[in-house]
């Protein structure tokens, strides 16, 4: 599905976790989309990472060097932002309802705001 995704889409945004694994499975779907535009989609461009369910009190030194690890080797800029961790996501889908029409004045819906208008500048 993700290849057919990669085949059909002119660019892409991949959400990620500053874990192991997850870093690991970043450098896969990297990977991936590279083959895909080298063979089949020469318009495929990569936008940037975001960071969904992100938590600013576990700062640990394992998640710190996964993220400059990620921006190291794929620059700076690569990161588009993060979305802090908050109740009201959850909340939002168990009411069906898109996280700006539930709580729009949240934490998690001020760093999508952030991050879509990055996004859009980069396209």
């Amino acid at each position: 599905m993700t290849y057919n995704a990669f085949c059909a889409a002119q660019a892409y945004i991949v959400a990620t976790d500053p874990e192991p694994f997850s870093v690991e499975g970043l450098a896969k779907i990297m990977q991936l989309a590279t083959g895909v535009q080298t063979e089949l989609n020469k318009q495929l461009r990569f936008v940037g990472f975001v960071l969904p369910k992100f938590n600013p009190s576990l700062r640990g030194a394992l998640r710190r060097q996964m993220l400059d690890g990620v921006q190291q080797h794929y620059g700076p800029q690569s990161v588009l932002g993060n979305v802090r961790q908050d109740a009201v996501v959850p909340e939002a889908q168990g009411m069906r309802q898109t996280l700006f029409d539930y709580a729009p004045e949240s934490r998690a819906a001020a760093d999508y705001l952030s991050i879509t208008t990055k996004l859009l500048t980069r396209l």
